[in-house]
């Protein structure tokens, strides 16, 4: 990164003042930039403002430098075309060349918030996994001790052994499940800023592409290319954690069950993780991507043309009310099961037959349910596996991603990401 902020040394041949006292100062402050101490270049550059504050170069430095300095959690604050009208308040055109590098900065910035807070959410999986370990042991230390306690042997010895693990067992497991929480909370923390800055970097990187076609420096187009290629692997980490959500919301749907078909075939575009899929793909260039092929298939292919005619809604309504019935009946049998339990209760030998009547409840309740899927139903199981399983195994190539895609489209809220199933 550091490599396209030193093109601010451009300034001291393209903007030369006619007082030395100035010149000397940007001269020192670029010398700072040189050796890396963006601080003292920065008090310089003040320096020279003082000294003539319409002039540009002085300007451009101190974007190039506070730029390069501002925080993470300041940069989105970060008013670049301030200076830039600062620099220009002579009514002096500023050379393409420098919208150019202030473009790859912004990117580079952007791109370095996108990774950083990527790197921090992996921390926090792993943690929070470790968590999860440490608890399961520590609650089987406690069952074990709770055993130990229970025994016949009731030795002083087995009561102190069986009571300090049952105590500390659970006082750990109590302990490590907090510590589980709080890193599932921070992972989706830093995730979702990861996420939300890819939105907010869109226009520069658009920019960042445009400009690439435009410029004949070689040593722009190499900076532009690296702060892209930062970007895009950040859009890689993204993308394996949407799919990911949006194939657990798939998962959901119990394709067996008429109800849960019909919600899903209504309201497929109001489910968040379908929407923020659809939105980050657009924005990551990936619109043409295979798995929004497959996605975009079975929303608005699938959906309508097999449930679409007044003959397939009255199908699946059908359906609804016979496995309604299905449901019932298998409620009925296992409440037999039950009165069974309540009238032969000390007999002997009776403890097989509630479980029977049960079973074959179960049994006849399920097998009514399938009986009464709809041939619309069994149609959309066949499409929706064809296109959970292209979704599936849709890896990402970078190469895949298309710079002249990418686009924010509709804006919408955020909300908590659940990466603790991923």
């Amino acid at each position: 990164m550091k490599g396209i902020f030193s093109y601010v040394k451009h300034i001291e041949k393209d903007y030369v003042h006619p007082h030395p006292a100035y010149q000397s100062k940007i001269q020192l402050a670029l010398s700072s930039v040189a050796t890396e101490d963006y601080e003292k270049a920065k008090g310089l550059f003040d320096q020279a403002i003082l000294q003539d504050a319409r002039y540009p170069s002085a300007w451009l430095g101190k974007a190039f430098v506070e730029l390069y300095l501002v925080k993470d959690e300041k940069f989105n604050a970060f008013k670049l075309d301030e200076y830039l009208k600062r620099a220009t308040v002579q009514g002096n055109k500023l050379p393409e060349k420098y919208h150019i590098a202030f473009a790859a900065c912004m990117a580079f910035k952007h791109s370095t918030i996108m990774n950083g807070n990527i790197l921090l959410c992996e921390k926090y999986l792993d943690a929070m996994e470790a968590a999860k370990i440490k608890k399961k042991v520590a609650a089987t230390t406690a069952v074990v001790g709770g055993l130990v306690l229970s025994g016949q042997n009731k030795s002083t010895t087995k009561k102190v052994i069986g009571g300090t693990m049952l105590a500390g067992g659970g006082a750990s497991a109590v302990k490590n499940h907090k510590t589980e929480e709080y890193y599932s909370d921070m992972a989706d923390k830093t995730y979702d800023i990861a996420l939300k800055q890819l939105y907010r970097s869109v226009p520069i990187i658009k920019k960042c592409n445009i400009y690439l076609s435009r410029t004949n420096d070689q040593s722009l187009k190499i900076h532009i290319n690296l702060a892209l290629n930062f970007w895009k692997k950040a859009v890689d980490y993204l993308y394996d954690v949407e799919k990911d959500l949006l194939l657990s919301l798939l998962d959901t749907i119990e394709l067996d069950k008429a109800e849960k078909v019909e919600t899903f075939v209504n309201k497929a575009k109001d489910y968040e993780e379908v929407r923020s899929f659809l939105r980050f793909m657009n924005a990551a260039g990936l619109s043409e991507h295979r798995s929004v092929i497959a996605l975009n298939k079975l929303i608005e292919e699938d959906c309508p043309r097999i449930f679409g005619s007044s003959a397939a809604k009255y199908s699946i309504a059908r359906a609804k009310r016979k496995q309604h019935k299905g449901r019932q009946v298998g409620i009925a049998i296992c409440s037999v099961g039950l009165l069974v339990v309540y009238l032969l209760d000390g007999t002997e030998g009776y403890e097989i037959w509630p479980l029977l009547i049960d079973t074959a409840g179960i049994l006849i309740a399920r097998r009514m349910i399938k009986k009464a899927q709809s041939t619309e139903m069994l149609e959309f199981h066949d499409c929706f596996n064809q296109s959970y399983n292209q979704i599936l195994k849709s890896k990402l190539d970078l190469e895949e991603i298309n710079l002249n895609l990418v686009n924010n489209g509709d804006r919408f809220k955020l909300g908590k990401r659940l990466l603790a199933g991923k």
